[in-house]
This record gives C-alpha cells, structure tokens and sequence, in this order.
C-alpha cells in the first residue's frame, strides 16, 4: 500500500521536473527573443501547469490515503491544505507583476493565504496528540500475523517462516 501513495508523490515530482526543464529550455532558447511579453505568458502557462500539477497530487494523493486509511481524514485535510497553500504561493508569485501601486493585490492574496494556515494551525492544534500514532499509521507497511506468530508482507501468499497458507 506504501507503492500507492508514492505513485502521485512521484508522478508530482515528475511532472514539476517536467515543468522546470521546460523552463530552463525556453530560458535558454528565447533569450534572443526581446519580447517580454512572450516570456510572461510563458510564465504564467508554466505556473498554472505547476498549479494543475498540486491539484492532482492532491486529488491522487488523498485517495489513495483513504484507501489506505479511511479513518485519518485529518491527514487528507492536512494534505489538502498544504496543497492549498502552496497554489496561493504559486499564483502569488505568477501574477505579482500585476500588483497595483496601492497593495490591493498583496492584502487580498494575504488574506488568502490566512485561511490554509489557520486550517493548518487548526488541524495541528486539535491532533497533536495523534500525530506521532498518524505518521505511524500512514507511513507504515501493512503486515500479516501468521499462527505462528512470524509478521510477513500484506502480498505474502506463504508464511516466510513456517510456509502455512496466509491467503484466505
């Protein structure tokens, strides 16, 4: 099950490697090119791929983690709002040359990225107990006790002690 939530951990890193080599590439291939304005739509497509990117691992990643583990739905939200915050971060940074001289757009983008942290802070607060027992619990491989008392891989088929049937 551990494989399960790698894949969109790797499929993210992938894809944002994906990204930045096509960053550097247009870097480097456009730099002869003196319009502007063709770089910045560039860098605008780029980090709205990269936002696509976030909300995908977000959506793989916190279904895999309720396969895994229906009842820690507070580490999906933890996950969830992470995510969140890193898109506000991202499109902060994407549209900042478009701020108006008076810091509209630096207050509304504050006041947006106040609800993940308080969400975070929330989620943090009220599970601080639980962590160490959700960390364990998400990260850890699932196994299969035999009769004989030998824990063995959840795609084991055969004890790897005694060799007794584990399949039912």
């Amino acid at each position: 099950m551990r494989n399960k939530l790698l894949k969109p951990v790797v499929n993210a890193i992938f894809a944002l490697l994906l990204l930045f080599l096509i960053k550097i590439v247009a870097m480097f291939m456009l730099k002869e090119v003196n319009n502007d304005l063709l770089i910045t739509y560039i860098d605008i497509i780029l980090s709205l791929a990269v936002v696509i990117v976030l909300l995908n691992f977000m959506k793989d990643f916190n279904r895999n983690l309720e396969i895994k583990s229906p009842d820690n739905f507070q580490f999906r939200s933890f996950v969830k709002w992470i995510v969140i915050l890193m898109v506000i971060l991202t499109l902060h940074s994407t549209f900042s040359m478009f701020a108006d001289p008076y810091g509209l757009y630096y207050m509304i983008f504050f006041i947006l990225t106040l609800v993940p942290v308080y969400s975070l802070w929330k989620i943090l607060y009220n599970n601080s107990e639980k962590l160490p027992d959700i960390f364990r619990n998400v990260f850890s491989e699932e196994i299969i006790k035999c009769s004989c008392g030998w824990k063995n891989p959840v795609y084991a088929k055969f004890c790897l002690k005694c060799g007794s049937n584990l399949m039912k």
